[in-house]
């Protein structure tokens, strides 16, 4: 739950990306992100991101550079710039609500026959 006024900005931003893109690229790309800080002057911000990975960071900018910073501008109503840091102890993966699915029943048509083999 966010405490200071830069996390519930944050989590402002979350929202409305969340609403932008699918469900399954938000819980990869932009679930594991953590607010660092948030700089604000009169005419523009710098908003800190960490991020797990530096492969993290290259995908959010090349495909989600954008939104991030149309949608912390229209958040926080002035420009905005973006910096991602590697915060290595991220944890990445999907975190869900739903259970794991059950394995399923091997049928008779995926089960492998192989030769038996007698010994000599």
């Amino acid at each position: 739950m966010p405490s200071t006024a830069a996390e519930k900005t944050w989590e402002t931003c979350l929202t409305q990306i969340s609403n932008q893109i699918s469900k399954q690229s938000f819980r990869t790309w932009f679930a594991p992100i953590r607010l660092i800080n948030l700089e604000e002057n009169s005419e523009t911000a710098r908003l800190r991101l960490a991020v797990p990975n530096a492969f993290h960071t290259e995908w959010l900018e090349s495909h989600y550079a954008h939104v991030v910073r149309k949608t912390a501008s229209k958040v926080l109503g002035r420009q905005t710039n973006v910096a991602y840091e590697v915060a290595p102890d991220i944890a990445v993966g999907e975190e869900t609500d739903e259970p794991p699915a059950l394995p399923l029943e091997p049928s008779h048509r995926n089960r492998e026959y192989l030769p038996r083999t007698y010994p000599t």
